[in-house]
């Protein structure tokens, strides 16, 4: 996977304290980011990250 992904945050009061992941990308063959980027506004107390979830999933 290449290109920008975009957020937009749609309901900051509903932001929780703690970590999360969410999956993004999910195949059958897995996935490799071959430069993925995130585009989001700079938060104050969140920070965002894109990880490989074993070889089948990205996860924000």
């Amino acid at each position: 996977m290449a290109g920008t992904l975009k957020l937009n945050i749609t309901d900051p009061g509903d932001i929780r304290p703690g970590s999360r992941g969410d999956v993004i990308v999910s195949a059958q063959e897995g996935t490799t980011n071959n430069g993925l980027v995130i585009d989001a506004l700079p938060p104050a107390v969140i920070s965002y990250g894109l990880v490989s979830n074993g070889v089948m999933s990205t996860v924000l």
